[in-house]
C-alpha cells in the first residue's frame, strides 16, 4: 500500500507566543499557565511556573491554546542538544521562545502529529537548528515542511498506543532510578546524622588531619586528543556516582606531565572546585585517569575514614544550599582549598563507616541497574520511532 505524505503546514496551525507587560501586575499571577522553555522538561504540561490573567493574554501577543496542542521550544539553548515536544494538558498560552501547532485536519490526531515530531529530532538537531553563540532557535519553516505519513486513524491509534505505552515504562524506570539514587543520602543520615550539627556527638577533625592529601588539579589547560587516557572535567561527575556522555582525552606524554602534581589512586575522592558544586565521585580499580580543570582530589586516610564517608560527608556540606562559606572570588566562585582542608568533619568509628560503605556499595549496584534499564528503555523508544516513522 502507497502511504501518502503531506507537508505539516497542510494539517496544523503554527501560533507564535508573546510576554505580557511585567509592568502591569493586572497582567500576572492569574490562573492561566504562562509556558517558557524551563517549563519543557516534561511531556504533559499540567502548569508552568509562570502564569497570567485573561487580561493578560488579551492584552499582549500570547496566544491561548486549548488542550491537546502540541508545544516545542523555538529559541534556546537547550536547542543545542535536545528539542523538547510536550502536549498541553489544559489551556496554555506561552512565550515568544515557543510555538504552538494545533491539528486542524481530521485525517490527523493531536497525539499522532506529536509523536511524529519526536521521530523527526534528530533531523530537526541536524538540519533545521540555527546555531547561535549561546542561543540557538529553529529555522523559519522548517517543522511546518515537515512531511507526515497519512496513516488511517485505527493505525494511528495503535502507534500511539505502542509509543505511549513505551513512554510509561521509560518513566518508570526514571522514577525508579531517582528513588534508588534517594538511597545512599538516607543511609547517610540514618547512620550519622545532619553533617552540619552532628547530633550525634562525634569526635570532629580537621580534613586536612584525617586525609593524606587534598590537592588542586593542574592549572594548564589540557590538550585533549583523540584518544589516549582519559582527562577528568566537571561533566565527569555527578552526586556520588560518573558520568561519561562526554568523553575527552589526553595524550601518554600529557599524562606524565599532569600526573606530576598529584597520580589518582584507587579511592581517591574527586570533587568539583568551581561551576557545579556538590557533586563529586571515587575513582575506581578499573578507571585509568587524569586530572583535567576545576577539580579538587582528596586521598582519605583509610586508618580514620572511609572514601564513601568522607564523599558524602562532603556532598552534603558543598551542595548548594550549604557551600557558600567554603567558597573565593567575587565573580569567579571556587572552592577556598585552604577553608577545605581546615574543614571539620565528625569522625565516627571506623566500624560504622565501613558498614556505612559496604551498604553504599550494595545501593550504588542498584542505582546502575535502574540507569541500565532506564538506557534500555530509552534505546527502545527511539527504535521504535524509527522504526514507525523511518527515523530521522
Amino acid at each position: 500500500m502507497i502511504t501518502i505524505t503531506v507537508p505539516l503546514s497542510e494539517m496544523c496551525s503554527f501560533r507564535h507566543g508573546g510576554t505580557p507587560s511585567k509592568s502591569n501586575p493586572e497582567f500576572w499571577s492569574g490562573d492561566i499557565p504562562w509556558v517558557s522553555p524551563k517549563d519543557m522538561k516534561t511531556t504533559l504540561l499540567l502548569g508552568a511556573q509562570d502564569s497570567i490573567t485573561l487580561k493578560g493574554v488579551e492584552g499582549s501577543a500570547t496566544s491561548l491554546v486549548p488542550t491537546g496542542s502540541i508545544l516545542t521550544v523555538v529559541r534556546s539553548g537547550i536547542l543545542a542538544h535536545s528539542v523538547p515536544f510536550a502536549l498541553a494538558g489544559r489551556p496554555v498560552t506561552f512565550n515568544q521562545d515557543i510555538k504552538a501547532i494545533q491539528v486542524t485536519d481530521d485525517r490527523v490526531t493531536n497525539d499522532y502529529v506529536y509523536w511524529f515530531l519526536r521521530s523527526k529530532e534528530p533531523e530537526i538537531l541536524a538540519r533545521g537548528v540555527k546555531k547561535g553563540a549561546t542561543v540557538h532557535s529553529l529555522q523559519s519553516g522548517f517543522l511546518e515542511g515537515l512531511a507526515i505519513p497519512i496513516l488511517p486513524r485505527t493505525e494511528q491509534q495503535r502507534i500511539v498506543d505502542l509509543l505511549s505505552r513505551t513512554e510509561n515504562i521509560l518513566c518508570m524506570r526514571r522514577e525508579a532510578e531517582q528513588k534508588a539514587k534517594e538511597i545512599i543520602p538516607a543511609l547517610f543520615l540514618d547512620m550519622f546524622g545532619d553533617p552540619s550539627t552532628n547530633p550525634k556527638g562525634w569526635k570532629v577533625r580537621h580534613l586536612q588531619t584525617i586525609t593524606l592529601a587534598v590537592i588542586d588539579c593542574p592549572h594548564s589547560t589540557p590538550k585533549f586528543a583523540e584518544e589516549g587516557v582519559l582527562c577528568l572535567r566537571t561533566t565527569n561527575l555527578g552526586i556520588g556516582n560518573w558520568q561519561w556522555s562526554e568523553r575527552r582525552y589526553v595524550s601518554e606524554g600529557d599524562y606524565l606531565t599532569r600526573t606530576a602534581r598529584g597520580r589518582l589512586e584507587v579511592g581517591d575522592i574527586i570533587i568539583s572546585r568551581e561551576g557545579t558544586l556538590g557533586i563529586g565521585a571515587i575513582v575506581r580499580p578499573e578507571m585509568r585517569l587524569c586530572m583535567g580543570q576545576r577539580l579538587v582530589q582528596i586521598r582519605a586516610d583509610s586508618r580514620v575514614v572511609t572514601a564513601e564517608y568522607l564523599l558524602w560527608y562532603l556532598l552534603d556540606l558543598l551542595s548548594p544550599q550549604s557551600v557558600e562559606k567554603h567558597l573565593a572570588g567575587s565573580t569567579s566562585k571556587h572552592l577556598n582549598l585552604s577553608l577545605l582542608r581546615t574543614m571539620a568533619v565528625p569522625v565516627p568509628p571506623l566500624e560504622l563507616q565501613e558498614r556505612f560503605a559496604a551498604l553504599t556499595m550494595e545501593a550504588q549496584g542498584l542505582v546502575e541497574s535502574q540507569r541500565q534499564g532506564l538506557d534500555n528503555s530509552q534505546d527502545t523508544l527511539q527504535s521504535l520511532l524509527a522504526g514507525v516513522f523511518g527515523g530521522g
